[in-house]
């Protein structure tokens, strides 16, 4: 299997480790290859190579670009890419399907959730 590349981007460090160490569990437990790269800004991310990514896991309440404004940019420059937003309300959740997320997730995030992802 080759391997995956997912993105994860969330301005808050501690909801970063959170969401990495469940992924890290979930890749340790079913021994896949994962390659898990961090940004704290949409703007970070947008200036990586975002074609590389599989999946982006993408928190939607960011200082500067938001969540669905980063997706709009993200479905433009690779629109085969997966987003699984994430935030602490469902305030965004019939936007974030505009912009074509495979899940909306809210935070606290439980492994399981994650996971069925």
């Amino acid at each position: 299997m080759d391997r995956m590349r997912f993105a994860l981007c969330d301005d808050t460090d501690i909801e970063r480790r959170i969401i990495r160490f469940m992924i890290d569990q979930y890749i340790k437990e079913h021994e896949y290859s994962v390659q898990v790269d961090e940004f704290d800004s949409g703007d970070a991310l947008l200036k990586s190579d975002v074609t590389a990514y599989d999946l982006v896991i993408l928190d939607i309440y960011m200082s500067g670009l938001n969540g669905i404004d980063t997706a709009k940019e993200l479905l433009q420059i690779h629109p085969k890419g997966k987003i699984i937003h994430c935030s602490s309300s469902n305030e965004f959740a019939e936007e974030s399907y505009d912009v074509e997320a495979f899940r909306y997730l809210v935070k606290p995030i439980s492994p399981e959730k994650l996971h069925q992802s």
